[in-house]
């Protein structure tokens, strides 16, 4: 989840005179990367941390439910 919202509030944090639709599109492009780059590291966390160096290949669960909190919010405006 981390891997997701770590850089979603860092970039929205620097974005300036944005509207709120805007920062949602942003959060949302963000948060689907994200999620699709935790495919390239080895869990450290959670139920998957078991699986260390197996998990790589394997996109993060947490991240992908945050990315659809993020996909939601941005097409439910």
């Amino acid at each position: 989840m981390m891997d997701v919202l770590i850089p979603v509030v860092k970039g929205i944090d620097e974005l300036e005179n944005t509207n709120v639709r805007e920062l949602l599109k942003f959060a949302s492009k963000t948060a689907v990367e994200s999620a699709e780059n935790t495919k390239n590291f080895a869990a450290k966390y959670g139920r998957a941390k078991n699986s260390s160096d197996k998990s790589i290949g394997t996109i993060d669960c947490g991240s992908v439910s945050m990315s659809l909190f993020f996909k939601s919010l941005y097409e439910a405006i």
